[in-house]
């Protein structure tokens, strides 16, 4: 019995047609890059309730999988609409700033698409000060 339960799931597992695209799972050494950056959907909170921070980024200079050893350029800001104190860090404004998406403590990672949210503010409230969206892709390394 063990040995026909072995022969179907060898069958099964070794099919070159199917119905699906298949996933690459493999991880190894990748290069990331972003594809979209933007603010949480804050259209259904009240007014009280909507983040006071918000990034508005766009992308000068594209990832080109031809010459992946260029930088990804960016243009935007991050608009407060709170005070800024000591206990808050400065804003930066980027201008056709270069990116490096690589990441030293994660020498390997999966490949895929990935999206990544931030949501920050002060302890004990309930209401955060930012929610931000990031997209990105990593792909083996050539």
């Amino acid at each position: 019995m063990a040995l026909v339960l072995a022969a179907v799931l060898l069958a099964l597992m070794n099919q070159k047609d199917g119905y699906g695209k298949s996933l690459n799972t493999f991880a190894g050494r990748y290069i990331a890059y972003g594809t979209k950056f933007y603010n949480c959907d804050q259209t259904q909170l009240p007014t009280s309730d909507k983040p006071t921070w918000n990034w508005y980024l766009r992308f000068t200079h594209h990832f080109n999988p031809l010459k992946p050893e260029e930088l990804q350029r960016f243009d935007g800001n991050v608009t407060g609409l709170e005070e800024v104190n000591d206990n808050c860090w400065g804003v930066s404004i980027l201008s056709d700033t270069p990116m490096d998406w690589s990441f030293p403590y994660f020498p390997i990672m999966p490949y895929g698409e990935w999206r990544f949210r931030l949501s920050y503010g002060p302890p004990g409230q309930k209401r955060a000060s930012g929610c931000h969206i990031a997209e990105a892709v990593t792909i083996p390394k050539s």
